[in-house]
């Protein structure tokens, strides 16, 4: 459980690099597109998975910027995603706390 809150962590503090990078240089809408070495990043599995997921626009050849209404959406179906597992969880722990008084 650990390793894999470890990752969550990282993910999480890699996907506010990326859209403070963006946000921090302006690059919030096609005409103020950015390279990522503008940016100060370069290519990894993050930026890629937000191109794919088209958080990240290319604009041009290596021009790039964050379509910020669609990174608000996507942490918001995140957090869903996080809820419901959670919701389950607690439901279950009072059950057995219930159930456990019987």
């Amino acid at each position: 459980m650990m390793v894999y809150a470890g990752h969550a962590a990282r993910a999480a503090r890699e996907q506010r690099r990326l859209a403070n990078a963006f946000r921090n240089a302006g690059a919030l809408a096609p005409e103020h597109a950015k390279t990522l070495a503008q940016l100060g990043l370069t290519q990894n599995r993050f930026v890629a998975s937000y191109v794919d997921k088209r958080i990240i626009r290319e604009v041009r050849t290596g021009e790039f910027y964050l379509d910020d209404d669609a990174f608000r959406q996507y942490q918001a179906m995140v957090r869903r995603w996080l809820i419901v597992p959670l919701a389950v969880l607690i439901a279950l722990l009072i059950y057995a706390i219930v159930s456990g008084n019987r």
